[in-house]
C-alpha cells in the first residue's frame, strides 16, 4: 500500500478536532450564563423582585464572590494541557471559603446580627443552593471535559466550589435570616459539602489522559 493511501485510510477514521474558545471568552461566557440563570431564579422566587432582600452584611459576600471567579477561572485555565498549576493558587479558593466562615464566626462571637430568627428558619435554603448549582455546574463540567484536565480532583473541587458559591450569593438575596448560626449551618455547610463532593466526582468523571 502506498504511503499516501495509508495516511488517507488512517486519517479517515479520526474524529474531527473542534477548536475550543480562548480561556477568557469561555470564562466570561460561563459567568454570564451562571448569573443570568441565577437572576432568573431570583426573579421567580421573589415575585418579580417584590420580595427581594438586601443583605445587611454585604462585606461577607466578598470572599464568596472572589471564590466564584477564581474557582471558575482555575477550572477552565488549568484544564488546558501546558498550563501548570501553581500550588499557592490551589489553596486560594479554600482560603476565601475559610475567610467567609471566619467572618461568620466573628459576628457570632460578638453577637452582631439584625435578625432574631431561629437557626433553621428558612431551612429550605440548602435546597435552593443545590438546585441553582446544577445548571452552572453541568455547563462548567462540559467545558472542562472538552479539554484535558490533569488535576482531576482539584478541577472537581473548583467546579463545585464555583457553582455552589454563586448559588449562595443568590440565596443571600432571598433569605432574610442573617443569623451567623443559620448562615453557617444552612449556607456554608452546603458549599463545603459540595466542594468536597467535587473532589470525589472529579477523580472519576473526567476522562483519563
Amino acid at each position: 500500500m502506498k504511503t499516501e493511501n495509508l495516511i488517507n485510510e488512517l486519517s479517515s477514521n479520526l474524529s474531527p478536532v473542534k477548536r475550543i474558545y480562548p480561556v477568557y471568552i469561555t470564562f466570561i461566557g460561563w459567568i454570564l450564563f451562571s448569573f443570568s440563570f441565577l437572576l432568573f431564579f431570583i426573579w421567580n422566587r421573589s415575585d418579580n423582585f417584590q420580595n427581594i432582600y438586601i443583605p445587611q452584611y454585604l462585606y461577607e459576600l466578598i470572599p464568596i464572590i472572589l471564590c466564584v471567579f477564581l474557582s471558575a477561572f482555575a477550572a477552565i485555565y488549568y484544564s488546558i494541557p501546558g498550563n501548570r498549576v501553581k500550588r499557592n493558587l490551589n489553596y486560594l479558593t479554600v482560603l476565601f471559603l475559610l475567610i467567609w466562615v471566619l467572618l461568620l464566626g466573628l459576628r457570632y462571637s460578638f453577637g452582631i446580627t439584625t435578625s432574631n430568627d431561629k437557626i433553621f428558619k428558612y431551612h429550605d435554603c440548602y435546597k435552593d443552593i443545590i438546585l441553582m448549582s446544577l445548571p452552572s455546574c453541568t455547563v462548567l463540567m462540559y467545558i472542562v471535559n472538552r479539554r484535558m484536565p490533569f488535576q482531576k480532583k482539584w478541577t472537581g473541587f473548583w467546579i463545585l466550589a464555583a457553582s455552589a458559591s454563586a448559588s449562595v450569593i443568590s440565596v443571600a438575596f432571598l433569605c432574610p435570616n442573617e443569623m451567623p448560626s443559620h448562615l453557617f449551618v444552612v449556607h456554608a455547610i452546603p458549599i463545603l459539602a459540595l466542594s468536597l463532593l467535587g473532589i470525589i466526582l472529579g477523580s472519576f468523571l473526567f476522562r483519563e489522559i
